[in-house]
């Protein structure tokens, strides 16, 4: 495979002037001439087919400013102002496609460790052993409702600090959290995933079929957004989803628009960067399978991995105490599911797509009024795809609301 480098690009036709005189002595007058790029896009890729190579599209957008036009006439009985724009592009506008803020998400390498590990079709849906392991905590937690008795509160969504505190103390408050965020809550979603699990069942003997009696591939795409669909006569309806690696960061801030005419003309603008990540992975049969898999061998199979009744290290890991919280400081779960090879499958190196796209919008702050233009928006939209090899990472997480949460009962539930 070659590299290839495409660009197309849309110039600035020029014109619009710009114009000073004084006493009828012309001091300024410039006329803009062509522009490029005006709007641009430039891709990068390799030539050739069958290879996942890198990708990188970049698109920039400078024509969303209006230009200047108005005029100023001063006239007393020394001097003779003209002050004048006609068509004028800003000089401000030149060279100044907006810079995409740096972001939090994951590296690509801890991106593409998470893309082998949440398609792989030998991970459970729900772990029937672990669900049962965890029912040993259900008396404590019910307990832990009935003594502060705040089964009604609950109920009518009053609960709060306050009323928590009339109920008991601030340590049993800190024990209501913990149960409802490390027990209630898991067991509440592992029900709903039970009540879903015919739906998967069916839908991982597809999978099965298709790797093994097939010897087909299976191309998963993790973490994209999805938009709503509508049922049809084809597909169930599906909700939309966000997506699972994304992050929205702005800054505001002024900057001066044209001086040259000696007005101080000057903008305001808001840059806002939305940043989106997902990969994509395909899932291969390693070796031929000696028969063809009746209906009945593709049943107990997918019924074994949905239910999660083969265990696994990761399930041995989720039910040792504390490694959710080691969890937030690595990706070591995503790893264990990585690793977990019950159907002899191989993964291809996944491709990590990431979008940026920046948005800097202008609004004039200056109170010049006879003098219009200078706002609009600016854009600059990458988008690029890179294979990467899963990896493991540790990093200080930027803590949530929910994980301060825990962190907080937890210091109250150990405190005197």
């Amino acid at each position: 495979m070659v590299g290839r480098t495409r660009t197309a690009a849309i110039a600035y036709p020029g014109g619009g002037r710009k114009f000073l005189s004084t006493n009828g002595s012309v001091s300024v007058d410039a006329t803009r001439g062509p522009l490029s790029p005006y709007v641009s896009s430039v891709c990068i890729d390799q030539t050739g087919f069958g290879i996942d190579h890198t990708l990188s599209i970049e698109h920039i957008d400078i024509s969303g400013v209006t230009p200047l036009n108005g005029e100023q006439i001063l006239i007393s009985p020394l001097l003779t102002t003209v002050k004048r724009y006609t068509a004028w592009l800003p000089d401000a506008v030149i060279g100044s496609a907006p810079i995409h803020a740096t972001n939090s998400l994951p590296s690509l390498g801890a991106a593409a460790l998470a893309t082998i590990a949440r398609s792989n079709p030998s991970v459970p849906i729900v772990s029937v052993p672990n669900f049962i392991f965890e029912l040993k905590d259900l008396p404590g937690m019910l307990e832990d409702i009935g003594r502060l008795k705040l089964l009604r509160q609950l109920s009518r969504k009053s609960f709060n600090l306050e009323v928590a505190s009339r109920a008991g103390n601030a340590k049993s408050l800190a024990n209501v959290y913990l149960s409802y965020q490390m027990g209630w809550k898991p067991l509440i979603s592992d029900l709903r995933k039970m009540i879903q699990l015919q739906d998967a069942v069916k839908n991982r003997i597809q999978d099965l079929d298709t790797l093994f009696n097939k010897n087909g591939g299976l191309h998963r795409t993790v973490g994209k957004k999805r938009a709503a669909r509508p049922a049809t006569s084809n597909s169930p309806a599906r909700a939309a989803s966000p997506g699972l690696w994304s992050e929205v960061s702005s800054v505001s801030g002024s900057k001066f628009l044209d001086t040259a005419l000696g007005f101080l003309l000057s903008v305001h603008y808001d840059r806002i960067t939305t940043t989106e990540m997902w990969g994509s992975v395909r899932w291969t049969n390693s070796f031929v399978v000696p028969h063809h898999l009746t209906d009945q061998e593709l049943l107990n199979r997918a019924r074994s991995l949905v239910f999660g009744l083969q265990v696994t290290p990761k399930e041995v890991w989720d039910a040792i105490p504390w490694t959710w919280m080691i969890d937030w400081f690595g990706n070591y779960g995503d790893f264990l599911n990585s690793t977990n090879n019950i159907l002899s499958l191989t993964a291809s190196q996944p491709c990590i797509m990431v979008h940026t796209r920046t948005e800097e919008s202008w609004s004039r702050s200056d109170n010049i009024n006879f003098i219009d233009g200078g706002v609009g928006t600016l854009i600059r939209d990458t988008k690029k795809r890179t294979p990467t090899a899963g990896s493991s990472s540790v990093s200080f997480p930027i803590f949530t609301g929910r994980q301060f949460s825990i962190l907080g009962s937890l210091a109250l539930q150990r405190s005197r």
